[in-house]
């Protein structure tokens, strides 16, 4: 089961189908984000061109 956070509002999730997909899409975010170091790089770089 899980609670997530929906435009609409909470959600709780207890479909192992609707879990699954969560899932996925949580592992290709953390796939595409930065490394924490390369975040504040780009903040930082961002910040200076303001």
């Amino acid at each position: 089961m899980a609670l997530i956070t929906a435009p609409h509002g909470p959600v709780l999730l207890d479909a192992e189908a609707h879990l699954e997909k969560y899932r996925r899409l949580l592992d290709a975010v953390e796939r595409l984000a930065l490394a924490p170091q390369k975040s504040r790089d780009l903040i930082h770089s961002i910040a200076q061109n303001l």
